[in-house]
């Protein structure tokens, strides 16, 4: 499949924009830019409203960088359904206002190029676009692409939609061959790696999606960019791949690209979905170099080589294949035996746990070595255990699997069920090499945790998390444990050596030699792992030597001199984003102590370290805890993150001595970071001035110094000030402390320093290409009128108010809102806070009445709802942190559920409002249920949590038909009663409802109970699948004794239902008098709490919770004493989460059958759904979501 058509130009990589409104579009633009997108398609049929001149004028009148304009139909798998000639007359409106490329689709494509011509000259390109259904067949893939090509296209586009990797391959002779430009793909995680080789074989453009909107079967936009590098892939690179299913999880292409750049060998790895190894291999004889091999096909694959290394050999797997360039071999090899024996060896020895029996002999010498999973990789582990003189005992859920490999490695088998009740010896090695605890299932363990302290070693397999729950439960136990991460750095470079060409693997070989050379082996691995993230292309250096000056100007051109500086122990000056800086290899305790000497400064204050990219942080720090996406949201950039240093830091002890922590910066200068990664190591920086002198904001600051330097780089005069960075402490997992000149103190911030140089970082912000600043209100006139005539285009000034005191009225917001225009704000902002839930209807009614973008915040957890429905009334933009947790906000959802939770960009003005009325709430997972379900039958809904005091005055409040319907739970279920307009007669007689619904024809208010439904339904079903039920016919809780702890809604929801089955009722409240209430209502028997622990008039009783006790987070409470569950046959617990309560798992113990809280949910919700949409539901429906 080599290049044999026309020379191609470089492969663009082009972000898809399916904004609903040209504000989101405009945005998401400039973001794309800013991510390393060439270009973006915008999708004019997703946009909501849309109006054609006004819209496109929006669009294209200055875009960042070039447009693709596509305006799907529904028939071609798009969302426009108007007329078809207003659908095309958008597309010539867009070549005629400058779009860059316009997509039409090849039905229509002949009739558009005839009213394209008409419009005149112009710039714009045309692509003509087919999107094959099914099985494309290189027949089919020609007609199609010749009838494109027939239209007059300038650039051909054929999507294809892969049930097999092995049909990419038309795809990739197509592009290697045509003559025209072309753009040709196939979606899913099986066509990935057409869009990944589209460089390789000439495509004119691959897709990525932007970080933090991943789009299904297209590779992210920091991946194409960090990973694969387009610009570097060409016809004569290498294509190397992991083989495996799945593959999604693989950290391979992160460590083997940047590695191959850096050793500038022309390679690349992808990952391969593969679901026939025979046919794979079939297609693809020729094409690519070699193979990694993942689950399931370690086994399998050596069929399929034909020559085996004696070691993969013996061991039965082989988990890398090299197509040997002489004669197209393909040759197997395992390099998982020795990585992983070598990190459990390293981890035992490392801790002094040498073997006693004979001083050179492995620690593993007389161990009983446990293995869960016979598989590839638990083969590789077999075998390198039994060479140490280990006891293998092999678990894996196919006995004869297992016995299999136990016979071979002389140990024994057994089935992997029984590894729960297993007794280790003590001091075992234990092994897991399934896939358990995997990500996403990262909360399965294979073993029972209570057996993990008889073990000294715990090593895991998976990778991916690092530290899997086996692990973390290993480690709590006391003993060692020993990532995956560990043989996938060792597997790997043993397959890097393979790869580029050198068949043996020596680093794996020396490091197994002496416990001398682990230490280096080590080094060797974390060095790899951080150095494959190097990527820089060597531009031409100029020399300070030539100048014979210390003094040279900060430009990368003269980074070089520095590098090699650096490199010698010696100390330079850099300008960095905030002051000039002594900088030296902090890895060398000459250097470091050097600073100090020229500083006159304590040894006993630290000194921070810099390096070069975010990814380089963890070498030297601990940043496994910390949220994804945290790290990258602050730096690059004038802030220094407080992090552990922890064991695995490959930082000189020397380096500030006594301290657990280390500050690190990564400077918003391309000039510092390139030195950064030049040197390999990171930099030790401080101020550059005396100890205890202003700091330096230009060269002649410090003069006096730079004799003691060996080059002085000068930036000129730096713009911040001395304003030095901003100190984040991440130090201790779940806290942290900011100190930061953002808000003000006065206006509910941190900055508490001088108010003109607050504001002039603002104006320095904007300088630097910030998109937007936000200023408050008081100051907001004098700052405006500051940078008139200044103004980047595109930026745009927020004036803000914040008021946290009390809940404004609605007169007082909107006179705030008046306020604020009238200091020429582009966007006003009102953040305050609610004391009700009421007080959010405030924020709704501005929002949504307003002439001018808004962002309406009300904090707390009252006021949530303002920013799950800001797209519903047309708020600007709203905030969410990237985790729960050390950055969460009171009242602030995280990102990933106003994406994935809410469904926040499917939101518009017509989306209908339920929710949950409770106190409290935060338990609920119905806003996780009714949204998947909503979305997934297209349903235009969204069910919020909804923090209700008092449910009269919310009901009172919230008339709008914007708002339908709403569950009911602790403790309004009976007060909501009084607030319906009509009663369903079986919620009458409970005396309680759980939902509301607004009928549409007249606004009333109907009150349901669907409690009842749900709860008897699962106690029912638990009886009858349990041996102990007698009836055969009829209901199962006829004549039994069924006890009900609570008097509240949901206890008169079960009362009432097992009452209609025939049931004894005897209901036991913590005040007697609720409890005879209800037990009048019911005929049935009243008793007091204290009562109940005494109360067994038989055995086979019913009991059913319908209180909160043993709610999270009070988990470990329960509404009865182990001791008086004995004469229970069955025991239901209304709470559900955690869905095991204390309560169930006791009455478990003492022999009861079960029942969730969660069944009752479902139950529920079930008939809540059916209700809320109008639709017909289904239980697997609602199971599933």
């Amino acid at each position: 499949m080599g290049s044999l058509g026309m020379m191609k130009s470089p492969t663009m990589i082009c972000v898809p924009l399916m904004g609903q409104s040209t504000k989101q579009i405009v945005y998401e633009m400039a973001e794309a830019k800013s991510q390393g997108a060439d270009l973006v398609e915008i999708r004019l049929d997703c946009i909501k409203d849309f109006q054609p001149r006004k819209d496109l004028e929006v669009i294209l009148n200055d875009k960042p960088l070039p447009v693709v304009v596509v305006n799907r139909p529904k028939w071609d798998g798009g969302q426009y359904e108007g007329e078809e000639t207003s659908r095309l007359d958008a597309l010539c409106l867009a070549i005629e206002l400058g779009a860059d490329y316009v997509d039409v689709e090849l039905k229509v494509a002949s009739d558009f190029m005839v009213d394209a011509n008409l419009i005149g000259p112009c710039n714009s390109k045309i692509i003509v676009s087919c999107h094959l259904g099914g099985e494309t067949t290189e027949e089919d893939l020609s007609h199609i692409l010749a009838q494109i090509q027939s239209t007059g296209a300038d650039i051909v586009k054929v999507v294809t939609d892969a049930t097999d990797i092995t049909e990419l391959a038309p795809l990739f002779d197509a592009l290697s061959h045509s003559q025209v430009p072309l753009i040709a793909y196939s979606a899913g995680e099986r066509g990935l790696i057409s869009q990944l080789l589209c460089p390789k074989y000439g495509g004119f453009m691959v897709y990525g999606s932007m970080r933090g909107s991943t789009i299904p079967g297209l590779p992210t936009l920091d991946h194409l960019k960090q990973a694969y590098k387009p610009e570097w892939i060409n016809e004569e690179t290498k294509v190397f791949g992991l083989i495996s299913k799945p593959v999604g999880h693989s950290k391979g292409p992160l460590l083997h690209n940047p590695t191959f750049r850096h050793d500038s060998y022309n390679g690349v790895y992808v990952p391969m979905f593969v679901d026939d190894l025979k046919e794979f291999f079939r297609v693809y004889s020729s094409d690519f170099a070699g193979y990694s091999v993942g689950i399931p096909y370690k086994e399998a694959v050596t069929g399929f080589c034909d020559e085996v290394h004696p070691l993969a050999q013996s061991i039965g797997a082989v988990n890398t294949i090299i197509r040997r360039p002489s004669d197209g071999k393909l040759i197997g090899y395992n390099t998982d035996c020795e990585a992983s024996i070598t990190a459990i060896e390293d981890a035992l020895k490392e801790r002094g746990c040498t073997n006693e029996e004979a001083s050179f002999s492995s620690p593993l010498y007389g161990k009983q070595f446990v293995l869960a999973g016979a598989g590839g990789a638990g083969r590789a582990l077999a075998f390198g255990a039994r060479s140490r003189g280990a006891h293998i005992v092999v678990f894996d859920i196919d006995y004869e699997r297992a016995k299999s490999l136990a016979h071979s490695v002389s140990g024994e088998a057994r089935v992997l069920e029984d590894i729960v009740d297993f007794c280790p010896e003590i001091g075992a090695i234990l092994a897991n090499a399934t896939p358990i605890g995997m990500h996403p299932n990262t909360d399965r363990i294979p073993v029972a945790a209570e057996t993990l302290g008889v073990y000294q070693v715990v090593f895991d397999s998976v990778y991916t998390p690092r530290k899997t729950r086996l692990l973390k439960e290993a480690e709590a136990a006391g003993a060692i444990v020993v990532s995956g991460v560990e043989m996938f750095l060792r597997q790997a470079m043993g397959q890097f050596n393979l790869f580029t060409g050198r068949e043996e693997i020596p680093i794996l070989r020396f490091a197994t030699r002496s416990h001398q050379n682990k230490r280096l082996f080590s080094g060797l691995c974390k060095k790899m792992s951080w150095e494959s993230r190097r990527c820089n292309t060597s531009v031409a250096m100029k020399t300070a030597t030539e100048t014979k000056e210390v003094v040279v100007p900060a430009k990368e051109e003269y980074a070089d001199d520095a590098i090699i500086g650096i490199k010698e122990g010696k100390v330079i000056v850099v300008p960095t984003d905030t002051l000039y800086g002594f900088a030296c290899d902090a890895c060398s305790p000459e250097a470091v102590n050097r600073i100090y000497e020229i500083k006159g400064r304590k040894q006993t204050s630290p000194l921070a370290i810099c390096v070069g990219d975010v990814l380089d942080i963890e070498h030297f720090a601990v940043t496994d805890f910390l949220p994804h996406g945290l790290l990258d949201n602050l730096l690059p950039g004038p802030v220094t993150v407080v992090l552990s240093r922890g064991e695995s830091s490959i930082l000189e002890k020397s380096l500030n001595p006594g301290l657990d922590s280390i500050g690190v910066r990564v400077p918003d200068s391309n000039f510092i970071r390139a030195i950064a990664r030049g040197s390999r190591s990171a930099l030790a920086l401080t101020s550059a001035n005396l100890s205890g002198q202003p700091s330096s904001v230009c060269i002649r600051d410090f003069k006096n110094l730079w004799e003691h330097c060996a080059y002085v780089y000068d930036g000129g005069l730096l713009p911040l000030g001395r304003a030095g960075s901003t100190v984040v402490d991440l130090s201790v997992p779940g806290k942290y402390k900011i100190l930061r000149p953002g808000r003000p103190k006065w206006e509910g911030g941190l900055y508490e320093g001088d108010d003109s140089r607050r504001l002039d970082a603002l104006r320095r912000a904007m300088e630097l290409g910030a998109n937007y600043i936000d200023v408050e209100l008081q100051v907001a006139r004098e700052f405006i009128d500051s940078i008139h005539g200044k103004r980047p285009k595109n930026f745009k000034i927020i004036v803000s108010s914040h008021n946290y005191e009390r809940t404004p009225t609605f007169e007082e917001i909107g006179d705030l809102v008046a306020r604020i225009q009238a200091t020429g704000a582009d966007i006003v902002k009102i953040a305050t806070t609610a004391r009700d839930i009421t007080d959010v209807s405030h924020m709704f009614q501005i929002t949504v009445h307003s002439q001018v973008p808004i962002i309406g915040l009300v904090m707390s957890e009252r006021g949530l709802i303002s920013r799950l429905l800001c797209p519903k009334f047309g708020g600007y933009l709203t905030f969410g942190t990237v985790e729960a947790g050390i950055v969460s906000a009171p009242g602030q959802p995280t990102i990933k559920d106003l994406l994935s939770v809410y469904n926040f960009r499917q939101m518009g003005p017509d989306t209908k409002v339920f929710g949950l009325i409770g106190k409290p709430v935060g338990h609920s997972k119905g806003p996780i249920l009714y949204n998947r379900a909503f979305k997934s039958v297209g349903f235009n809904g969204v069910y919020v949590p909804l923090l209700v005091d008092d449910v009269a005055k919310f009901l009172s409040t919230y008339t709008s038909s914007d708002f339908t319907g709403f569950s009911c739970t602790i403790p309004h279920k009976e007060a909501a009663l009084q607030c319906c307009d009509e009663v369903d007669p079986i919620a009458k007689s409970i005396g309680a409802v759980n939902l509301i619904i607004k009928r549409p024809s007249d606004g009333k208010l109907v009150g349901y109970n669907t409690d009842y439904v749900g709860a008897i339904s699962a106690i029912e079903d638990g009886l009858r699948g349990s041996y102990k039920t007698a009836n055969a016919t009829g209901s199962p809780l006829f004549g039994k004794t069924f006890v009900v702890i609570g008097a509240g809604g949901a206890g008169k929801a079960l009362a009432y239902g097992a009452k209609a089955k025939g049931a004894r009722v005897v209901i036991a409240n913590r005040t007697y008098e609720r409890a005879r209430e209800l037990a009048d209502l019911v005929g049935g028997i009243a008793l007091s709490s204290a009562e109940l622990e005494s109360f067994r008039p038989e055995v086979g009783m019913i009991l059913a919770n319908t209180t909160s006790i043993g709610m999270q987070p009070k988990v470990e409470e329960t509404p009865l004493a182990k001791h008086a569950l004995s004469n229970y046959s069955l025991v239901f617990d209304a709470v559900y989460t955690p869905k095991l309560t204390r309560l169930l798992r006791e009455a478990e113990e003492s022999g009861a059958v079960t029942v969730s809280g969660l069944e009752m949910f479902i139950g529920q919700a079930y008939e809540q759904y059916e209700r809320f949409t109008g639709m017909p539901g289904s239980g697997d429906l609602i199971r599933i979501s």
